[in-house]
């Protein structure tokens, strides 16, 4: 069974792209990856994520 953290991480590796490329496709802090797949989207705090308007 894939966690949270794995499933970002898999896509990511089917796709070819590094952390830093999807960071950048996605618009989203490097670092805001890294915690999606190290810890899992539900341990993020609000702040993590940019809105979108």
């Amino acid at each position: 069974m894939l966690t949270i953290g794995n499933q970002p991480r898999a896509a990511r590796a089917l796709a070819g792209l590094s952390q830093a490329q999807l960071a950048a496709a996605a618009g989203l802090n490097l670092t805001t990856i890294s915690a999606m797949e190290g810890k899992g989207a539900a341990t993020l705090g609000s702040g993590s994520m940019p809105s979108r308007q």
